[in-house]
């Protein structure tokens, strides 16, 4: 699935819904890691994802869900540092 979303969002770029759905299958994929006790494997993925909604948020203030979805991978970001201590 994600590699079909990789593609469709390469062919077209400009479509936010692409993009939007690859971004919660990656922050899925995170918590799935999360869960499964594979701690590293969720920090880079939150990592990559964190860093690539924040490039979508600055190309587009506006974006509302993806200023969201920011927040909840920072969240789980944090959380995961603090429980790793």
């Amino acid at each position: 699935m994600r590699d079909i979303l990789q593609k469709l969002m390469e062919q077209d770029p400009s479509n936010a819904s692409y993009q939007h759905y690859f971004y919660e299958s990656s922050y899925w994929l995170g918590f799935y890691r999360q869960t499964s006790s594979d701690t590293d494997g969720a920090l880079r993925t939150y990592r990559k994802l964190c860093a690539d909604l924040d490039s979508f948020v600055a190309a587009d203030p506006r974006e509302a869900g993806a200023k969201a979805d920011l927040a909840r991978c920072e969240r789980s970001l944090g959380a995961l540092l603090v429980a790793k201590r």
